[in-house]
């Protein structure tokens, strides 16, 4: 009965070491994406947010910075109008998950180690799952906000050419034929870094290079 209760408690420690290794894993993880979601988001606030501004309204309160590059109310048309509602809705959008992914980052780096290190039995289990799920939450909403800092550009452009369609079409074709890549090649790694099935990886069929 000793050995025996001897070897459950080993067993314990060994998977308390083990969650302790995923649960810093996880940790490390997040920071790191917090981090770049923070400088993504700083970039996108910098480089589109306050670039077209309409006369009547904004800019009269704007700098001298602003005025530069606002826009005549009375100059533009239908198209022009929806054009920059969707270019400041996108910019917000994309400033705005990638915040998220910062706001969301900060709060599981310091709640999760002190759930795992202070909570009763079975704490630094659930603290393992919690962030398990939630990082893959947090991949997420930075991917979105990838994919509308994109299209946020292509608007940019519709604008920047007052609306031709072909004028930009070299730059849109780049910033198509990168978000194809960014989605075929995201979808690559994550298939090769799975996790094996019950059978190990050879469950697994083999991938093309």
């Amino acid at each position: 009965l000793a050995r025996k209760l001897d070897l459950q408690q080993s067993l314990r420690r060994a998977l308390v070491t083990i969650e302790d290794k995923e649960l810093a894993l996880h940790i490390h993880n997040n920071q790191r994406l917090g981090l770049i979601s923070a400088m993504l988001a700083i970039f996108i606030f910098g480089a589109f947010y306050g670039r077209y501004l309409p006369q009547n309204s904004l800019a009269e309160k704007a700098s001298s910075e602003y005025a530069e590059i606002a826009v005549p109310t009375s100059e533009l048309g239908a198209g022009h109008v929806v054009l920059l509602h969707a270019y400041m809705a996108l910019t917000a959008a994309a400033t705005i998950l990638q915040l998220l992914v910062v706001v969301r980052t900060t709060m599981l780096c310091v709640l999760a180690p002190g759930l795992g290190l202070r909570g009763p039995e079975g704490s630094m289990t659930r603290a393992v799952l919690v962030l398990r799920r939630q990082s893959m939450i947090n991949l997420h909403l930075f991917y979105a906000g990838y994919v509308c800092f994109c299209a946020d550009a292509a608007v940019y452009l519709y604008i920047l050419f007052e609306g031709d369609a072909v004028l930009p079409a070299p730059s849109l074709a780049l910033i198509a034929a990168s978000l194809v890549w960014a989605a075929v090649d995201a979808t690559r790694v994550e298939r090769r870094l799975r996790l094996p099935l019950a059978g190990g990886f050879e469950a697994v069929p083999p991938l093309p290079d």
